[in-house]
């Protein structure tokens, strides 16, 4: 196998997922119709994405079947195939099932991803995210809104208290680039730290508070916390940061937060309380999941704000507590890595899979492209990993 050309081939794959990212934005103003079903050209990218990254591995390396036969991969592919059984009955709803066998697709991409490829990979990331950052930065001095406003919200809810838009770069929402930013820190924690990539960072963390997302705060402090109690005993002062942190975060809700605070938090409870009227409403959409073109509402007030509680909507109980089932063994992965092993390969991908944990419960976190496939690619890594230290240290 020839350096080189594993280097080359897993670049240009790298080509296709930046260029999904950069054409986020042209769902506003078009979106390509196939047989009547209409989606972002940035999915067209997705598909190239995963498509080159599978075939570099199976010409270059040799494809490797074993995630097949993996726990995790099991949980989610159950949990996609009880789903597929459910939407005979309930009817197709294609958002998401091009959300799941993207999801899977990606965790088999991560998985075979070695470490040298996973090098190539972060330094690519890293670079992209300071052009999103500057981006970012600009379209919010000049206060430009770069939203989707028919499927994210109104206008009020993303203008902060000083009339600005929340900084979103051009992911058309500001909690999805905040959670895609978590990435980014938990790469850098992991880093060989340079002059030039500590002044990035600063200006990255700019952009992280100006989004101005709480449920994304809430995973970087995670972070921050689990990074720091592997370490305080040898560097105290990182210690310190981590509570600074906390308080940093306490003032930034405090500032950033208007009077309704309170309240926002009664509607949000309110919405997990009209999810679970519904789950329990009948048993067909407790077994099977609520039908295609039903809107979860009651009063005025739509369910969101909740992954957990969306995902046992959609699919149905024994669909969903695979694909839990899924999603904790890979947490459960990742916290075993960063506690219990040396690998400081690995740990990025754990830490931000941690990360997304919080946000899962306040927020639709998987149905944010590309924070989905991130997480994917992630617990794919994590599952290659972990198979490699076990052959290691049997």
């Amino acid at each position: 196998m020839k350096v080189s050309k594993l280097k080359f081939n897993y670049n240009f794959s790298f080509l296709f997922l930046w260029m999904m990212i950069l054409t986020i934005p042209l769902s506003l103003l078009f979106k390509v119709n196939v047989i009547g079903i209409e989606f972002s050209i940035s999915y067209i990218f997705l598909a190239l994405f995963i498509l080159v990254s599978i075939l570099s591995y199976f010409f270059i390396i040799h494809f490797d079947f074993s995630i097949f036969r993996k726990k995790v991969f099991l949980g989610f592919i159950l949990s996609f195939l009880m789903f597929s059984l459910n939407s005979l009955y309930n009817g197709i709803e294609i958002k998401y099932f091009l959300f799941l066998t993207t999801f899977l697709a990606s965790i088999v991409t991560g998985f075979l991803y070695s470490e040298q490829i996973q090098k190539y990979f972060q330094k690519q990331f890293k670079g992209i995210t300071y052009v999103l950052v500057l981006i970012g930065l600009i379209l919010y001095y000049f206060n430009i809104p770069l939203f989707d406003f028919e499927s994210a919200g109104s206008k009020l809810y993303f203008t902060n208290s000083f009339g600005y838009y929340r900084l979103s770069s051009i992911f058309l929402n500001p909690n999805s680039f905040a959670y895609f930013l978590l990435l980014y820190f938990s790469i850098y924690l992991y880093s060989k730290k340079k002059t030039i990539e500590n002044i990035m960072m600063l200006f990255v963390l700019l952009a992280f508070i100006l989004t101005e997302s709480r449920s994304a705060l809430s995973g970087f402090l995670l972070a921050l916390i689990i990074f720091n109690y592997q370490y305080f005993k040898q560097k105290i002062l990182l210690f310190k940061l981590s509570i600074f942190g906390l308080l940093f975060g306490f003032v930034f809700l405090l500032t950033f937060t208007s009077d309704s605070l309170l309240v926002e938090y009664d509607i949000r409870f309110t919405k997990f309380s009209i999810a679970l009227q519904y789950i329990f409403e009948s048993l067909n959409y407790f077994l099977l999941g609520i039908p295609p073109g039903i809107p979860i509402e009651k009063n005025g007030i739509s369910f969101s704000d909740n992954m957990f509680l969306y995902l046992m909507l959609k699919m149905g109980i024994i669909p969903f507590i695979l694909f839990v089932y899924g999603y904790f063994y890979s947490i459960f992965k990742a916290s075993k890595i960063l506690f219990k092993t040396k690998n400081i390969a690995l740990k990025p991908y754990a830490l931000f899979l941690v990360a997304t944990l919080p946000p899962m419960f306040f927020s639709n976190l998987l149905l944010f492209s590309p924070v989905y496939i991130l997480i994917g690619l992630a617990i794919g890594v994590l599952e290659k990993g972990v198979r490699y230290e076990k052959s290691i240290n049997p």
